[in-house]
């Protein structure tokens, strides 16, 4: 099952459905520009603390100013403008944290969306692999034994082929064979399609190499 930070996650990207390329641009421009306002705003208020402030400004950059020698008459005439760049210039640098700190987090758990259905697909692809050599003899044994042998998948791993399909599906991931089989596969020509289209569509998830 995912967890909350990944169903969170599924929804927001989920918003994208077959357009999540769109909406994709769209949010990280939002992003963009809710960070560039946040600059601004702390830009504004921070030039109004160092006008209010002057005293305390000048305390702050006297060691800088005796490191470098620089001349008073240059320091009183530009000592505003290098303050108000270098208030502009902290910002800028915690703003490009922030978003590169929220698009590896994004990237994390994508990553771990993808290793968890992978791993599901591989169950289900041993499990197939092991019925399909009993199968002569449960062709043999009669209806029950393969009734038994889908209900033995069901059991196992149903309902998450269940989930899985509607969480990639909420990440804007489908595909039209895995649509018709995922609720019952009815045989292991389903299974298979199940497991082999369900890996295909999560190892198109960004964040891995495959």
């Amino acid at each position: 099952m995912a967890d909350p930070t990944e169903r969170t996650f599924a929804w927001l990207v989920g918003l994208t459905g077959h357009r999540r390329r769109t909406v994709r641009f769209a949010a990280r421009a939002a992003l963009v520009l809710v960070v560039g306002f946040v600059v601004f705003v702390g830009f504004v208020v921070g030039s109004a603390k160092l006008e209010e402030n002057k005293d305390a400004a000048a305390r702050f950059w006297t060691p800088v100013i005796q490191l470098f020698q620089v001349s008073p008459s240059w320091w009183a005439e530009h000592a505003e403008v290098v303050s108000r760049v270098a208030l502009f210039g902290v910002l800028l640098v915690g703003a490009v944290i922030v978003v590169k700190l929220f698009w590896s987090s994004t990237g994390r758990a994508l990553r771990k969306i993808r290793a968890r259905l992978l791993a599901l697909t591989g169950e289900i692809a041993a499990w197939h692999a092991a019925m399909k050599l009993t199968e002569p003899a449960l062709i043999r044994s009669g209806p029950d034994a393969h009734t038994n042998m889908m209900a033995d998948y069901s059991t196992r791993f149903g309902a998450r082929v269940i989930a899985a399909r509607n969480e990639l599906a909420a990440l804007g991931y489908t595909d039209a064979q895995l649509d018709s089989y995922y609720e019952h596969p009815t045989n292991l020509i389903g299974v298979r399609i199940v497991h082999e289209r369900l890996g295909a569509l999560a190892l198109r998830l960004p964040g891995g190499k495959g």
